[in-house]
C-alpha cells in the first residue's frame, strides 16, 4: 500500500530481474534520521528484508552504499525504501 498522492512514482528495482524475498523487518523512520535503521541491520535476521517507512522524505537520503555493505555483511535480502537512497549504481 502506498498512501499519499503521487506515492510510488520513485519506485524502482536495482536491476531488471532482481527480486526480493524475505521476512519483512520493519522501521519507521523520522524524516531524515537513520539511527534506527542501523539498530534494525544489527538486529534483523539473515535472509530478512528490512521495509523501511520514511513518509517518502527525499531531502536527505536513509541509506546509501554504507548501510547496503552492513546489511550485505549481516546476511540480510535486501531493503525497500519509502524515502530516498543514495549511491545507487554502488550497490
Amino acid at each position: 500500500m502506498l498512501p499519499g498522492p503521487g506515492r510510488g512514482r520513485h519506485l524502482r528495482r536495482p536491476g531488471p530481474q532482481r527480486r526480493l524475498l524475505g521476512t519483512a523487518y520493519t522501521v519507521n523512520l523520522p524524516a531524515g534520521e537513520n539511527l534506527l535503521l542501523y539498530y534494525a541491520v544489527d538486529n534483523a535476521r539473515p535472509g530478512d528484508v528490512l521495509a523501511v517507512a520514511c513518509d517518502g522524505y527525499e531531502d536527505r537520503a536513509v541509506c546509501g552504499e554504507i548501510m547496503a555493505a552492513l546489511a550485505r555483511k549481516r546476511g540480510l535480502a535486501g531493503f525497500v525504501v519509502d524515502g530516498a537512497v543514495r549511491d545507487l549504481s554502488l550497490i
